[in-house]
């Protein structure tokens, strides 16, 4: 490999450029180990790293790796930490089609015969995607599934933009502490929090939240929320807590927000025929000639965190409600399960636009 490189050398530099262009990603990263001058080369081109996606638990990620040196070109790689029958991880990683065993490469991996499971998860996590960022440059877009105790792990270049924890169970502390360090745009929390999150927790301006099971979760966090679009499910909230909501929305106190989709307690004393007599005077029915009958998402994973009832996008019996300080229109639909208020960005997102 390392001969083919040197060759490469003597070529003028589209040529040289194109050859590398058109070679797999597994034959370009066996390529920079060769040697110094075959990595320098690689590094050379234009390369882009997009959609990111990366199992901290399972150790395993994918990503898109793009080139516009020689025209424009995007590949597909794939790795994982091999297992063993008995599922535990081995030294080897597998790039697409490749694999390699990581103590030939990795200063950091010269004692694996004393490591466990959790040695190669941390492994994995501070080091698989150093491969990527140091041949290819910088890591755009990561979605990671992780447990919150990972993240004193990753790197400064793999910061997650997009999170789900899957942790089954964490502490109200441990969870503070996870929100007050994560600066990514996306949190999706899967586990069971014991405790309590206090309303002024970092949690609440994060732009996109999915809470699973919130019983801590009160009106106080609701008209603290900051962000953009928060799905929260098992929540303590009251009737009167949504028409602070809309009323905070009419009076331009929150003007990120998107989206608020609400399930709360069973046994909660909630009312949706209460709120709509509450706000019926600051509220209108739904014109067709205003906007289209059903809110649209941009994203799928919002769209599925109304499964299995995405009638819930239907708004033709919701509340309409128009803030007279910049023109914006949203929706109030209810059901004695589910509140869901949409804000319309576009209001006829049919034609080609949606919301997000």
């Amino acid at each position: 490999m390392s001969a083919t490189f040197m060759a490469l050398g003597q070529q003028p530099k589209l040529i040289r450029e194109s050859i590398i262009q058109s070679m797999d990603i597994d034959a370009l990263i066996s390529a920079s180990f060769s040697s110094e001058d075959a990595y320098n080369m690689i590094r050379m081109l234009i390369w882009r790293l997009e959609n990111t996606t990366v199992n901290f638990q399972e150790c395993y990620g994918r990503t898109y790796i793009q080139c516009s040196s020689v025209g424009f070109t995007e590949k597909m790689a794939q790795w994982q930490l091999i297992r063993t029958t008995e599922g535990n991880f081995t030294p080897k990683l597998r790039i697409n089609s490749t694999v390699y065993d990581i103590r030939e490469f990795d200063p950091a991996a010269q004692n694996t015969d004393s490591w466990n499971n959790e040695d190669y998860k941390k492994w994995f996590v501070t080091r698989s995607m150093r491969l990527f960022y140091d041949l290819f440059g910088r890591i755009r877009g990561i979605a990671v599934g992780m447990k919150w105790m990972q993240l004193r792990d990753i790197p400064y270049y793999t910061f997650p933009k997009h999170c789900v924890m899957l942790d089954e169970h964490a502490s109200a502390i441990d969870i503070t502490w996870f929100c007050d360090r994560f600066n990514g745009r996306t949190l999706i929390i899967d586990p069971i929090i014991r405790g309590v999150i206090e309303p002024n927790s970092n949690m609440m301006n994060i732009s996109h939240l999915f809470i699973k099971d919130a019983p801590w979760f009160t009106g106080a966090h609701l008209q603290n929320f900051t962000g953009k679009n928060a799905f929260v499910f098992n929540a303590q909230i009251y009737t009167n807590d949504v028409v602070e909501l809309v009323q905070q929305w009419l009076d331009g106190r929150n003007r990120r927000l998107r989206t608020v989709v609400i399930r709360p307690q069973s046994g909660i004393p909630f009312d949706p025929e209460d709120v709509k007599r509450s706000l019926k005077h600051q509220s209108r029915d739904w014109d067709p000639e205003e906007r289209d009958r059903n809110f649209i998402f941009r994203e799928d994973w919002k769209m599925h965190m109304l499964e299995p009832d995405v009638s819930l996008l239907d708004c033709s019996t919701g509340q309409d409600f128009y803030r007279e300080s910049d023109g914006m229109l949203a929706t109030l639909h209810m059901t004695n399960r589910t509140l869901c208020f949409f804000v319309w960005r576009n209001r006829f997102p049919h034609l080609g636009e949606d919301n997000y």
